[in-house]
């Protein structure tokens, strides 16, 4: 991959035509399938595994092998009291 540098005009025009196209095919759209289209979307962000989440290795402990502890699918944040506290669906499906 190379790392040349970026043109910055073509950067900003980017970002113009970028901005402008999702309002542009928003407005075409029925609310329907607006809907779909953004159930589709959330769909495929929650498919794909996180980046900072690794599945944990079993530990060997003393010639003991045991498996790893439950593994954070998915996280999130919910505010509880006005205070945010981080928030995980675990693999073994227990909250």
């Amino acid at each position: 991959m190379s790392t040349r540098p970026k043109n910055q005009a073509a950067a900003e025009m980017g970002r113009k035509g970028g901005k402008k196209g999702g309002a542009a095919r928003a407005a075409r759209m029925s609310p329907e399938d607006r809907s779909l289209a953004a159930k589709a979307a959330a769909a495929a962000r929650w498919a794909k595994p996180p980046k900072s989440l690794t599945v944990p290795e079993p530990i060997a402990l003393d010639g003991e092998i045991f498996p790893p502890s439950p593994f954070a699918k998915h996280r999130g944040v919910m505010t509880l009291g006005g205070s945010p506290i981080d928030v995980y669906v675990l693999d073994t499906g227990d909250p």
